[in-house]
Formats: C-alpha cells, sequence, structure tokens
C-alpha cells in the first residue's frame, strides 16, 4: 500500500461520556490525516451521540452510526460493512492513542509488506499519554509462526489490519470473549504479521467499561471459542495449529478448575475438557516445557498442582 492509504478507525461508544472526547482527539491529533474515523453510537442513554455529531460537524473525516444497542460486536460489525479505509483499526472509546501510532504502524505496514502490525500498550488510569521511545526493532511473523510465539495477543484492537483479512470475517453478536473468536482467524489468514515493541495504545482501566462489565459474566464462554478453533485447524489438517490450540486451551481450563467461580458441575465440565486436550498438548514441541509441565502435573496430581498454583498466584 501507498503512504496515502486511507485508514478507517473503527470507535465503538456507548455510556462513555466522561472519556469519549480524550479518545476521539486523540484521532484527531494523529500526524497521519488520510482517515476514515467511524464511531458507532451503539444506543448510547448519555450525551454520547450529541458529542458524536458534534465532532462529525467539525471533521469531515468523522462518520457516525446511530443504532439501537447490539452490543459491541454488532457495533463493529455495522463499521465494518461500511468502511472504505485500505486499513482498519480498532479503538475502544474510553481508551487513546500517541500521536504518532497510525503514520509508525502505516510505515511498518509499507517497509515490510505487513497484512497485520501490531503494536504494544500502556494500562493504567492516566488522561495524558506517558513519554514513550518509538522502538524501530520489530519482530517479523511469516506463515503461521505468530501462533508459535509468544507474541499472540487475542484482543482485537491495537493493530492495523488490510482490510483485506477482514473479507467474510465478522465479530461474533452475543458473545462476552467475542475477540477469542475472531483475532486468531485474522493472524491465521495472514501472510506476513509485524510486531513493534513501542507503546502506542493507552488501554484505560475503566471499571464500568463494556469490557469490564463482560468480564463479569464471562465464566465459560471462552469454551466455545477455542473449541471452534480446535475445530478450524482439525478441519484444515493444521496438526501443529490443532496441537498448539489445544495448549493454548488447556491454560484457561486449568485456571478455571483452580481458581474459577464456578459451580462444581462447571468445574467437572472444565476438568473434562482439560483431559481432552492435554495429551495432546503435552506432545506438542512448540509448547514451552513450563507450560508442558504444568499441564501434565495437573492431568495427572490434580490437588499438588492446584495448591501449587493457588501458592504462586497469590
Amino acid at each position: 500500500m501507498k503512504k496515502s492509504s486511507l485508514i478507517s478507525i473503527i470507535v465503538p461508544v456507548y455510556n462513555v461520556e466522561k472519556y469519549l472526547c480524550r479518545c476521539v482527539n486523540s484521532l484527531l491529533k494523529q500526524t497521519y490525516h488520510n482517515l476514515e474515523i467511524i464511531l458507532v453510537n451503539d444506543g448510547s442513554p448519555d450525551n454520547c451521540p450529541y458529542i458524536c455529531d458534534k465532532y462529525a460537524e467539525q471533521d469531515s473525516r468523522i462518520k457516525v452510526i446511530h443504532k439501537s444497542n447490539g452490543g459491541l460486536s454488532s457495533a463493529r460489525n455495522a463499521a465494518l460493512d461500511v468502511m472504505n479505509g485500505d486499513y482498519v483499526f480498532f479503538l475502544d472509546s474510553d481508551d487513546y492513542l500517541h500521536c504518532e501510532t497510525l503514520t509508525t504502524m502505516l510505515d511498518i505496514a509499507n517497509q515490510y509488506n505487513a497484512e497485520l502490525v501490531q503494536c504494544s500498550y500502556f494500562r493504567g488510569k492516566k488522561d495524558v499519554f506517558p513519554n514513550i521511545k518509538i522502538k524501530r526493532n520489530v519482530e517479523i511473523y511469516l506463515g503461521n509462526s505468530i501462533f508459535y510465539s509468544n507474541k499472540q495477543n487475542i484482543i482485537v484492537c491495537g493493530k492495523l489490519y488490510s482490510s483485506k483479512l477482514w473479507q467474510n470475517v465478522r465479530m461474533p453478536v452475543g458473545r462476552v470473549n467475542e475477540d477469542d473468536f475472531t483475532t486468531w482467524k485474522l493472524y491465521y489468514k495472514a501472510d506476513k504479521i509485524v510486531v513493534t515493541k513501542s507503546k502506542f495504545y493507552y488501554y484505560y482501566d475503566n471499571e464500568n467499561s463494556i469490557t469490564a462489565s463482560q468480564k463479569k459474566k464471562l465464566k465459560l464462554d471462552f469454551v466455545d471459542a477455542y473449541k471452534e478453533r480446535i475445530a478450524f485447524f482439525y478441519e484444515k489438517n493444521e496438526v501443529l495449529l490443532t496441537k498448539i490450540s489445544q495448549w493454548r486451551f488447556c491454560l484457561p481450563l486449568l485456571n478455571a478448575c483452580i481458581q474459577g467461580s464456578l459451580t462444581k458441575e462447571e468445574k467437572a465440565f472444565c476438568r473434562k475438557l482439560f483431559e481432552e486436550n492435554a495429551c495432546d498438548a503435552i506432545k506438542c514441541s512448540k509448547v514451552k516445557l513450563s507450560h508442558r509441565l504444568l499441564i501434565s502435573g495437573y492431568l495427572y496430581y490434580p490437588s499438588i498442582i492446584a495448591w501449587i498454583y493457588r501458592i504462586i498466584m497469590k
């Protein structure tokens, strides 16, 4: 893509009157200007609809979609259906960006001919972006190699995607952890992924955010996400990716069994799924030794490993 590529930025908006201006202002301050900023008012009950419309009046790059409340996935999908960008970037409305984010990430995409560029992020409750060093060194992942690394980041935000990756991909409506169902598909479709350690994205810890409220309801919604992922790779005859997905699945299952606020029946269900996937996971050469030991230990000595795990996680 050329340097003049259009970047569509998708911002779902719901009940964030306190944070919305900071978010949108961080986009208007970007040093890269060829932007399509799509604010999706997802039936917000506060003054967000008015704020969105005011911004659209002030800057022609801003488009507003007003829709009835359908949740985070529904809002993002509505924007994906109408976006025009060569690239797409997702930003939650209580988060914000460093001013050089899109310039740098697009430069990386152009330099390395990458379909997906991933940045690092700060997390906290600051209203001013910390001073950062823009790091020029990057990590390049070809084919499916990112699945074998520790650079997988399931969060859909903080990534610059070629819009082509989103063809025939949409986020599941009605799910709590929609990113778990989606991001791995984009990793799989991308021929080249570049990861920069530069912390361009500020993830604001808002206890009332959509994501935070969803986490309280999370429980076992991750199960369907991983089962779908494992089945997909199995049907594609991607043996190694199937085992890696089983490994990734075992870790939240283990945590749910030991620390999750689940019923006795739910823990038994998780334990059964853990046993079904653990044997293949520990045979995978790409799995870290420490994780193989943890998974095999919990498979054969669950009480001992649970006791040790609780001590470590305190």
